[in-house]
């Protein structure tokens, strides 16, 4: 198939562990050309990005996200099928795609990554169910030009054949917003379990000259991941192991979470590195006793299956699709989410227990194996040929 994918950043050399990437890559693998359209804005992080390039073996364009020129390229174009990821705020260049789709009378298949990211649909992005959800958005081009906008950014969902959601709640949500349910396949995110088999277990503890238990969070330090849950549990848990060490790894810094670590006395325990490469983080999840990932909503948890094929023991929030992921008692611990209490009570738990520690490593080690890139691409071809016929 020639398929034209189309998302925000998604495609960058060294960021692997991006699900659009990853896929795109393993389609390249069983034989179809890929051309993935994105947003030039990558370039402030990612500096050696270009607006054009070929990164194994997919052709990547890169557009400026509000300009429609994406779409007049997406209609010039020859594809079989268009794969749209994320809605429109997030994607104009998915929305632009979904109208040319739409005008050449293409299949269309939308991942939407998180249906709760939507500033339409919740009130406060980075906390989606402190607040009741907007359930009234635009469906189909409105009489009032003021909810234009709304439209345009949900015409990639509302306009594809097939909708794939990540976890079998998020397809349950997804009907709440008129999604046929016969329209929609539930389609995790993937990896490559080969790398983190690789991975020297101790090689991340050492380097950082860690001698006591450590802890382990990857991700923004954003409120949605709520990571000053976690500081708050470090004085109960250090009360326990006063040698722990809680490592933070993110893009960025968060001087508010340095001041929090100061205030609560845990500065010692504490180290933030920012940024990591993929081999560092996959060393780093290898050497940790427990991942602790204390999130308020996840529209999957890549960092969750990240950590299983590490083999890393798991603490995280009993929230949106997360339970499938993690499994309480058997991979990891479930607490409920803004917790201090619960993840010191569950981290105590987890380090006073090498036998709980070992059964739920080799239990990640096994289960994530179904995440395989292979075993997902599989079902996405399944989506995509559903696709098609629907467009018949």
């Amino acid at each position: 198939m020639k398929i034209l994918t189309t998302t925000a950043g998604g495609i960058v050399r060294g960021i692997e562990s991006w699900p659009e990437y990853g896929l795109a890559r393993e389609l390249v693998k069983r034989g179809h050309k890929v051309t993935a359209f994105s947003s030039i804005s990558v370039k402030k992080v990612f500096k050696d990005a270009k607006a054009e390039e070929t990164i194994e073996g997919i052709q990547v364009k890169r557009f400026n996200p509000i300009s429609p020129e994406s779409m007049l390229k997406a209609m010039k174009g020859e594809w079989d099928l268009i794969h749209t990821q994320h809605l429109g705020y997030l994607a104009p260049i998915s929305s632009y795609a979904a109208l040319a789709a739409k005008s050449k009378k293409i299949p269309t298949v939308f991942t939407v990554h998180g249906l709760y990211h939507d500033p339409f649909i919740v009130k406060d992005v980075q906390d989606p169910f402190a607040n009741p959800m907007n359930f009234d958005i635009c469906r189909s081009f409105p009489a009032q030009p003021w909810k234009i906008p709304d439209w345009f950014v949900h015409l990639p969902m509302y306009s594809a054949k097939r909708v794939t959601a990540l976890t079998k709640w998020e397809k349950k949500e997804l009907v709440k917003f008129g999604v046929d349910e016969d329209r929609i396949s539930v389609v995790p995110n993937g990896l490559y379990t080969a790398k983190f088999a690789k991975a020297k277990t101790k090689a991340f503890k050492d380097k950082l000259g860690i001698d006591g238990p450590m802890l382990l969070f990857v991700g923004q330090p954003i409120r949605r991941k709520g990571p000053e849950y976690l500081i708050q549990a470090l004085p109960k848990i250090a009360k326990q192991f006063p040698d722990i060490t809680c490592v933070f790894a993110g893009y960025k810094s968060n001087p508010e979470l340095e001041a929090l670590c100061e205030r609560l006395g845990v500065s010692q325990n504490i180290k933030f590195l920012g940024f990591l490469s993929e081999e560092d983080k996959i060393a780093a999840m290898k050497s940790a006793d427990a991942f602790v990932f204390p999130t308020l909503y996840e529209g999957f948890g890549i960092p969750l299956i990240e950590a299983m094929a590490a083999g890393c023991p798991i603490v995280t929030t009993r929230v949106a699709g997360v339970p499938e992921l993690v499994k309480d008692g058997y991979n990891g611990l479930l607490v409920e989410p803004k917790s201090s209490e619960g993840i010191a009570s569950a981290v105590v738990k987890l380090l006073k227990s090498k036998k709980m520690r070992a059964s739920m490593s080799k239990a990640n080690v096994n289960d994530a194996k179904k995440y395989e890139w292979k075993n997902v691409a599989k079902l996405y071809e399944q989506a995509f040929e559903d696709a098609a016929e629907a467009n018949e």
